[in-house]
């Protein structure tokens, strides 16, 4: 099977399923569980987000971008500034698109 199957076939699951409140706070937990292996076993580690200038800037010490995927900002204006932000590019199917996924954004960062 390839990626454009699965990703079909994962599209069809999502769209006729609707979860309870229950279910969906059991697919959260799965994902952070499997987030953290991902980081532990070294497959997709987030040694970025982990440097010590940057922990003050997680807003949950469980909630990382990976390195392979993460937004760095572009501008910098000065020296106290950063290119680290909390945020992964994602690709989303059919529209095949990178978007800009920040983790627990607030209204005031938009």
């Amino acid at each position: 099977m390839d990626q454009r199957e699965i990703l079909l076939q994962n599209l069809e699951r999502v769209q006729g399923k609707k979860l309870s409140r229950g279910e969906f706070a059991e697919e959260f937990l799965k994902l952070k569980r499997q987030s953290t292996k991902y980081r532990s076993d070294k497959i997709y580690p987030a040694a970025v987000s982990e440097q010590p200038e940057n922990v003050k800037k997680n807003r949950y010490k469980d909630i990382l971008p990976f390195d392979h995927t993460r937004v760095e900002l572009s501008l910098i204006t000065s020296d106290t500034d950063s290119h680290y932000i909390n945020a992964n590019f994602i690709k989303v199917w059919p529209l095949l698109c990178r978007f800009v996924l920040q983790r627990c954004w607030s209204c005031h960062l938009l």
